[in-house]
């Protein structure tokens, strides 16, 4: 507990943190307890924890069928086995955007290499909002698949879901959505819209822990499977068996990545997606509102006021992104995100494409972002060094008392904070 006392964490959009006690829990047991996997040998009569974690994360995504969620290393092995199990061998044209990640990027773009693909990249506009009018313009009768970010982990714009989801139902288009950075901020229907696949990833904001996530994949949806080897059942067929998860599954899933998953995703419809979300964006909007009125410091995408995420990315005036990232976790233990952030195309779109910025995500941004002003506007106006240090210091550990005092008594959950 010593270290997370020590330490203002604003990385969750990259992975969350703390994690809900019943998180760890939930995996300390499966690793101290016998494994519970009765698809693979005798069953020991107890809960199929497996299956019971994939009937919940599957409801909580809207997916009536939840043979039809396949557990993944993460939302990037979700990603590439939509990708190249769409297009791997027939290829085709495909349209995704300049707010995607370089995981949705990269396994299109090496198709494209490999003459497998024709690919179109949609631009947003320069704050990083993109057009459902000019996406849907990029779609052709030819076209298997659009790609999309459905929340970008740079400046926190939302895709315009529901109407892709429809115009590639009248074309015929399946509509892939990446939403690493959505998935427990905002309530998604896959049934409902209408998607075909949906990645997402579980250690950012749905709690779980790294090395754990999913895709799900509508009924009519063929993927070649990427992987083949044991299954656990069928194991005198010499190819990998037909059907759903187990085309996709071979191999032993990470049971504790699984049970933590479901443990996070618990923890989180008992707090209720709206109220965090409720919450989390407060913080955000206090936050942005008092870097965007802060002379010098430039904020990037929408105003505060418009829905979206809980990122906010900006840059310093005379100071790198970098620069600034390592001056708050060298002198005020401030755990920030800086550079391109796997996302150079968006980038580029809202005019930071060399060095991108600094990005601070998550739930403690309110109180924690004051501390970074204090010795950079001290030593600007005149102050001389060392005493603008001290009392930037001074007003850090001001921040980070009110930020225990009065924030924490309000926060999600006792349940994330059980040591206060």
């Amino acid at each position: 507990m010593a270290a997370r006392d020590e330490i203002l964490y604003l990385n969750n959009s990259a992975t969350s943190y703390p994690k809900p006690r019943r998180v760890a829990e939930a995996v300390a047991a499966s690793l101290t307890n016998p494994p519970e996997m009765t698809e693979r040998g005798e069953g020991s009569g107890m809960k199929d924890l497996v299956r019971a974690a994939r009937d919940r994360i599957a409801r909580f995504f809207g997916l009536s069928d939840s043979s039809r969620l396949v557990f993944c290393a993460n939302a990037t092995d979700g990603l590439n086995l939509a990708i190249h199990g769409l297009l791997g061998r027939e290829g085709g044209h495909a349209v995704t955007t300049t707010n995607d990640h370089n995981s949705v990027l990269r396994p299109l773009r090496t198709l494209e290499r490999d003459g497998k693909v024709e690919l179109t990249i949609v631009p947003s506009d320069e704050e990083g909002v993109l057009d459902a009018g000019r996406i849907v313009a990029a779609l052709r009768p030819e076209t298997r698949l659009l790609a999309v970010n459905h929340l970008s982990n740079v400046v926190g714009t939302l895709a315009p879901l529901a109407e892709l989801a429809e115009a590639c139902r009248g074309l015929g288009v399946r509509l892939l959505v990446d939403a690493s950075q959505s998935a427990g901020l905002f309530p998604i229907d896959f049934d409902g819209l209408g998607i075909d696949l949906l990645a997402f990833t579980g250690h950012k904001y749905l709690f779980g822990p790294t090395g754990i996530g999913g895709l799900c994949i509508a009924k009519g949806t063929r993927l070649e499977p990427r992987k083949q080897g044991g299954t656990g059942v069928n194991s005198e067929y010499p190819l990998q068996p037909e059907g759903m998860p187990i085309s996709y599954e071979a191999g032993t899933v990470n049971y504790a990545g699984i049970v933590g998953l479901n443990a996070g995703i618990e923890f989180l419809q008992e707090e209720g997606l709206d109220a965090v979300r409720a919450r989390a964006t407060s913080l955000r909007r206090e936050v942005e509102e008092g870097l965007r009125a802060t002379a010098g410091v430039k904020v990037y995408g929408p105003g505060p006021d418009v829905e979206k995420g809980t990122v906010v990315s900006f840059n310093l005036e005379g100071h790198g992104p970098e620069e600034v990232g390592l001056a708050l976790r060298s002198s005020y233990r401030i755990i920030t995100r800086s550079g391109l952030h796997c996302a150079p195309l968006c980038h580029r779109a809202i005019g930071t494409g060399e060095e991108g910025t600094l990005a601070t995500y998550g739930f403690m941004l309110a109180y924690a972002l004051v501390a970074l002003a204090a010795p950079i506007y001290l030593k600007k106006i005149g102050t001389p060094k060392p005493l603008a240090w001290v009392l930037g210091i001074l007003g850090a550990v001001t921040m980070v008392f009110v930020f225990y005092v009065n924030w924490i008594p309000q926060a999600i959950s006792n349940d994330i904070f059980p040591a206060l």
